[in-house]
């Protein structure tokens, strides 16, 4: 951990170290269901190491971007993907995105950045800057990652429009330009349980966020879980999360 947490304020940057590629022992796809299994196996003789680093890479990836909403809840299901008021569409489709963009698609992180205030809608009159995400790549991660259906795309972009977060338009996604600031986290694996379709997963989260107070940072840490299951996508393997909670 870095020694001094409260000076690590930066503008972003352009493009991003890639994180180590998924890579898993089994590939299915599985369908979000309800319910959830915590009595299940161990599985740490399962996982392979380099299964068990892209799995500790995707999570602390995803615990960055993925916020505490305002209600302090900090969790994600995908039975019912707004039900804490995180549009994780929105955390998709940023720079400070939930997801390293690069696992998914060719366009680099760097060329999603956009000078100009040229963008469809002219929200980016003031910034002079956005980015633009492919919206069949976007739809890709949201459906075969965090296994939104259809209509919880719809409703999530047009919520994101509303709220005037991003918006779709000419098979694209525009994010207005803002300033990044990084931020520390990191992933302890406690136990991995798999029940022969997916894995649980305790973990300790070690996050350090920004506050509405551009001074300020705080502090998250503790004892997590998710749920997850290696999946295929056009020949390549990742892991795709159907639900993770703070304990």
């Amino acid at each position: 951990m870095p020694n001094d947490m409260t000076g690590i304020i930066k503008k972003i940057k352009k493009g991003a170290a890639i994180l180590l590629a998924a890579s898993v022992l089994l590939s299915l796809a599985v369908s979000c269901d309800t319910g959830s299994k915590t009595d299940v196996p161990d599985a740490t003789k399962i996982l392979s190491s380099q299964a068990e680093e892209s799995l500790k890479a995707f999570l602390a990836r995803f615990v960055k971007g993925y916020p505490v909403a305002v209600n302090g809840k900090w969790e994600y299901d995908c039975t019912a993907p707004s039900e804490n008021g995180i549009n994780v569409l929105a955390c998709i489709v940023t720079p400070a995105s939930c997801v390293d963009w690069t696992l998914y698609s060719d366009i680099s992180e760097e060329d999603c950045f956009i000078e100009k205030t040229d963008d469809p809608r002219g929200w980016a009159n003031d910034t002079h800057a956005y980015y633009r995400y492919d919206a069949a790549t976007v739809e890709l991660i949201a459906r075969e990652i965090f296994n939104l259906s259809k209509d919880d795309i719809s409703k999530l972009t047009e919520r994101g429009e509303n709220e005037f977060v991003f918006y779709k338009d000419n098979g694209s996604y525009f994010t207005l330009c803002e300033d990044i600031y990084d931020s520390y986290y990191d992933v302890t694996l406690l136990s991995v349980g798999y029940d022969g379709e997916r894995y649980y997963v305790e973990f300790d989260a070690d996050k350090l966020q920004k506050t509405d107070n551009d001074n300020e940072f705080i502090h998250i840490t503790g004892k997590c879980r998710a749920e997850l299951a290696p999946k295929t996508v056009d020949g390549r393997e990742y892991w795709s999360l159907y639900r993770f909670k703070a304990l």
